[in-house]
């Protein structure tokens, strides 16, 4: 057994990749930025939504997690007036976790 370099992501996963941000058109876009800090979305979220932004555009997105949130935020200021409303349905916070209900008894003791 030997340890290889690692290997780049699979074709599938390129694909799949690739096919959910060709997914999203522009209305889908702006409804995902609605109310959303641009500065705050992670590096998966940011590939995503500027390789879709890239393709309803015809620019090219840019390679830098940075310079991303800029071109993101760019799409977002010059498109933002045709937004649909913010999505209201999603949660804020995640539900209460069930109370259980308390400790069991201490059992029985020794033999009579």
């Amino acid at each position: 057994w030997s340890r290889g370099a690692p290997t780049a992501p699979s074709p599938v996963a390129r694909g799949a990749e690739e096919q959910q941000a060709s997914i999203m058109d522009r209305s889908e876009v702006l409804q995902r930025l609605a109310g959303v800090d641009i500065n705050s979305l992670n590096g998966t979220d940011c590939n995503e939504l500027a390789s879709a932004i890239s393709k309803i555009t015809g620019q090219n997105a840019p390679v830098k997690i940075g310079q991303k949130r800029v071109f993101i935020e760019d799409f977002w200021n010059s498109n933002k007036d045709s937004a649909p409303p913010p999505m209201d349905d999603r949660p804020t916070t995640a539900p209460p976790a069930p109370q259980s209900g308390g400790g069991g008894g201490g059992g029985g003791g020794g033999r009579g």
